[in-house]
C-alpha cells in the first residue's frame, strides 16, 4: 500500500513539473515571438498568430537552449575538475582566483550597458549583442535587488532562485527573438512565392510561416500576409557544397571536395 502511494505520488510530482515545463516553454514562445515582431516593426495585433504557432515556435528555440545547457555543464564540470573540486569559500580566499573569477563579471555588466545604450541610439547595428547584454543588465539588477538582507529574509528561497533565473531568461528569449527578427528583416529575398494572385513567381524574403498562412517581405520592402488558399507553390533552393565549403568561399580553396 506505501509503495502503491509513493508511486501515486511520484506521478503526481511528475505531472506538476511537466506542467509547469510546458507553460514556461509556452511563455517564453510568446516572448520570443513578441521580440521577433517587435523587430519587424509589427504586433501580434497586425499578424493572425494562434497557440499553435507559439507552441510550434518553440521548436525554433528549444534545441538551441538544450544545446548551450548541455555545453554550460560540460564546461563546468571541467572547471571543477581543474579547480580540484574546491568550495566557493575556498576559491575566493585566493586572491589571484578571486580577482580572475569577479573582475570580468564588472567589465561585462559594463560592456553591456554601453551595448544597449550604443543599440538604442543608432538602431540595430548592435542587435546581436542585445541578446547578452540585456540578460545580463536584468540579473545584476535582480541579483543587486536580493543583495540586503531584509530584502532576501522576506522572499523565500525558492522564489527568490525562481525569479534570479527567470527574469533573466525571459529577458533573453525577448531580445534572442528580436535578434532573429533584425536578421529576417536584412535578409536578401530567397523564396519563390506564387500565389493566386499572381501570374509569375515573387522573389520575397520570408519571415515566417503559421497556421493560418505565410508572412513574407516583398520587394518593396513591405511585409504581407497570403494566407494558406491562395498559395500555390513556396520554394527554396537547397543549400550547395560549395556554401558549407567556408575554405572556398573565404580562400577560393579545397572547392573541388565534394563528399
Amino acid at each position: 500500500m506505501q509503495s502503491l502511494d509513493r508511486v501515486n505520488n511520484s506521478t503526481d510530482e511528475w505531472s506538476k513539473i511537466i506542467g509547469g515545463l510546458t507553460a514556461a516553454t509556452f511563455c517564453l514562445s510568446v516572448l520570443f515571438d513578441w521580440g521577433y515582431l517587435e523587430a519587424l516593426g509589427l504586433s501580434f495585433g497586425d499578424v493572425p498568430t494562434t497557440v499553435a504557432d507559439h507552441v510550434r515556435d518553440a521548436l525554433l528555440w528549444v534545441p538551441a537552449i538544450l544545446t548551450a545547457a548541455l555545453v554550460y555543464t560540460t564546461s563546468e564540470l571541467m572547471l571543477r575538475r581543474v579547480e580540484r573540486g574546491l568550495s566557493e569559500e575556498e576559491l575566493t580566499k585566493q586572491k589571484l582566483v578571486s580577482w580572475f573569477r569577479r573582475s570580468p563579471y564588472k567589465f561585462y555588466v559594463v560592456i553591456a550597458i554601453a551595448i544597449n545604450l550604443f543599440n538604442y541610439l543608432v538602431g540595430d547595428a548592435v542587435a546581436k549583442g542585445m541578446s547578452m547584454a540585456g540578460p545580463l543588465i536584468m540579473y545584476e539588477i535582480v541579483r543587486w535587488s536580493f543583495s540586503h538582507k531584509r530584502v532576501s529574509e522576506s522572499i523565500p528561497r525558492p522564489l527568490r532562485t525562481g525569479i534570479t533565473i527567470m527574469v533573466p531568461l525571459c529577458t533573453f528569449m525577448y531580445f534572442w527573438g528580436y535578434t532573429k527578427g533584425i536578421e529576417a528583416l536584412y535578409a536578401k529575398p530567397s523564396v519563390s512565392l506564387v500565389s493566386s494572385e499572381s501570374t509569375s513567381p515573387a522573389q520575397v524574403t520570408l519571415l515566417r510561416q503559421m497556421d493560418k498562412g505565410i508572412l513574407v517581405k516583398d520587394a518593396t520592402g513591405k511585409a504581407v500576409f497570403y494566407r494558406w488558399d491562395v498559395v500555390k507553390s513556396v520554394s527554396k533552393p537547397l543549400t550547395t557544397p560549395t556554401e558549407r565549403n567556408r575554405m572556398c568561399r573565404w580562400f577560393n580553396a579545397f572547392c573541388n571536395l565534394s563528399p
